[in-house]
């Protein structure tokens, strides 16, 4: 997916790199973050890398190449986003429907890029938008938003997207401020590897900040989840939001513990690909009558 993240961060230059002698404040926790290593990112910059004794979390010093980064001719071919997203897709629609998601519960894809994903997610009967700031849905233009001012979901999704965050304090906030009751998310978890973790991406220069297994128990503390690692997916469980689902903490406690286990998150995903694809159009046909309708009567759907 592609990442959504706040650019506002983009200040310094290479020649004001902090010294390899130095420490840093971690943008996450605010906690010393001692010298760790020194990669050249996008090939021009030297770039200092901290790691964080609080969180554990490791981090480039203040991104300021962003805007280079994210130029489209600066940027190859993601070449595994198709079966990435596909793989997401099997995961994703195995944890709603083993949550009992109800029918109809709004779920926003956040940094969704084209789109791909939401479509997918709508064919299988769920209610997905797309939200990016910096790219065209392509796939999901009628299902896409603008702002998420007042909206309020139930389940946001954030694929490959808190890596790039240069402020995760802050950029997490969009995440958690429509307090959806399931936040799912992915990224690689920094656990000790050393400088030559290809996720570092130093060529690409997008990715700037690497969770610890710590750091995500501390974000979802923060803002009064708890966390839950089920088949790859990062999941942030609402404590108080459940509640409007008719959820109970232990209930699903139990549930993802179950699908956490022995591949079960992607082989209940296999099997309802399988019975969706007895019926692929099901969905989608109605999307067709609603879009119909809507061209009739413009007030006849209500977003």
């Amino acid at each position: 997916m592609a990442g959504e993240y706040t650019r506002s961060a983009q200040t310094g230059a290479a020649e004001n790199s902090i010294s390899s002698t130095a420490s840093a404040r971690c943008r996450l926790c605010g906690g010393r973050a001692d010298f760790w290593h020194r990669k050249r990112v996008l090939k021009r910059y030297e770039v200092n890398y901290y790691l964080c004794s609080g969180c554990g979390s490791l981090e480039t010093e203040t991104p300021y190449w962003l805007d280079e980064a994210y130029n489209v001719s600066a940027i190859g071919d993601d070449l595994g986003a198709g079966q990435r997203t596909i793989d997401l897709m099997l995961r994703t629609s195995a944890l709603l429907d083993r949550i009992a998601l109800p029918a109809g519960a709004e779920c926003i894809d956040f940094g969704g890029g084209i789109g791909l994903f939401t479509r997918l997610m709508r064919d299988r009967g769920f209610n997905f938008f797309c939200f990016d700031r910096y790219a065209k849905p392509f796939f999901s233009d009628r299902y896409s938003l603008t702002t998420m001012a007042a909206r309020s979901p139930e389940v946001v999704t954030a694929f490959e997207v808190m890596e790039h965050f240069p402020d995760p304090a802050q950029d997490l906030q969009q995440l958690f401020e429509m307090r959806p009751a399931f936040i799912v998310a992915t990224t690689e978890l920094f656990t000790g590897q050393d400088a030559s973790w290809p996720y570092l991406a130093e060529g690409t220069g997008q990715h700037v900040f690497f969770y610890s297994p710590k750091a995500l128990a501390g974000i979802a503390g923060r803002f009064g989840y708890w966390l839950a690692l089920v088949g790859g997916l990062i999941v942030f469980v609402g404590r108080a939001e459940i509640g409007r689902l008719g959820m109970t903490a232990d209930s699903l406690r139990n549930t993802l513990q179950t699908l956490a286990r022995d591949n079960m998150l992607m082989r209940h995903g296999l099997a309802l690909f399988v019975r969706h694809q007895r019926a692929p159009y099901e969905f989608i046909q109605r999307e067709v009558e609603a879009a119909r309708l809507l061209s009739v009567d413009p007030a006849s759907q209500e977003r």
